[in-house]
């Protein structure tokens, strides 16, 4: 459902996308990517409350803004600023999060910001993690006035992962979704077996990772009530 024609140059990315339930395999989570000029590129991804074919509009003209916002501002910070402000107008949109990350592959910078959303993680080698949690503001729409939202810079290493995903991925039934991040070691473990599913290198014209995802999950087939699970890693 998501084509994203920048996602395609970059074969260090990949994407998983599975819907909670319901025969239109649809939901409120997304996922874009954005070339820049100079070596630079964002990836952002999203949640839009409940689920079907309402929440899935919702999220398209939220995701469609993001993605114009992006090309025309400066950094991830402003992005996000015009997203809130246009969520305002979108019924359905408030306490919709997102988060949005700017790679730069000369400078190794990591520019960040998210509006409500799970915090983005840089993972490394050594099977280490960091959250890039410093520019954290409430959820697109929340505030009755606008204000200028955060923005944090922090720094990379050549062969780090960065992993972008919605709540469905750590949130569990019964648990506070905190716990899904804390402690970081769990975390980085889980992190590093999403990542071994997801980064294998494969043969031209053999399925994606989303592709094959889908086919072993297909609509109906989960649990109702079920979250939507939906992450984006790349090598950085």
């Amino acid at each position: 459902m998501l084509h994203t024609p920048d996602l395609a140059r970059h074969p260090d990315v990949a994407v998983r996308y599975l819907p909670a339930t319901g025969a239109l395999n649809v939901c409120g989570d997304w996922y874009d990517a954005v070339d820049l000029p100079a070596g630079r590129f964002t990836v952002a991804v999203g949640d839009v409350v409940g689920h079907g074919l309402m929440a899935a509009t919702v999220m398209g003209r939220l995701r469609s803004a993001l993605s114009a916002a992006t090309r025309t501002v400066h950094g991830p910070a402003q992005a996000l600023e015009v997203l809130g402000l246009y969520a305002r107008s979108v019924e359905g949109a408030l306490a919709a999060t997102a988060v949005q990350v700017l790679v730069d592959c000369h400078s190794h910078l990591l520019i960040y910001s998210s509006a409500g959303h799970p915090p983005p993680v840089l993972l490394h080698p050594d099977g280490t993690c960091d959250l890039l949690d410093q520019a954290t503001d409430p959820p697109l729409g929340a505030r009755p006035e606008h204000v200028p939202r955060p923005q944090a810079t922090t720094t990379y290493t050549p062969g780090d992962t960065l992993i972008l995903y919605t709540d469905g991925l750590i949130e569990r039934r019964g648990e506070n979704i905190d716990a899904g991040l804390d402690p970081p070691d769990r975390h980085a473990r889980h992190l590093h077996r999403f990542r071994r599913g997801t980064s294998r290198r494969r043969p031209p014209g053999a399925p994606g990772p989303q592709q094959r995802r889908k086919r072993r999950h297909r609509p109906g087939r989960r649990p109702p009530g079920r979250d939507d699970p939906t992450a984006l890693t790349g090598t950085v």
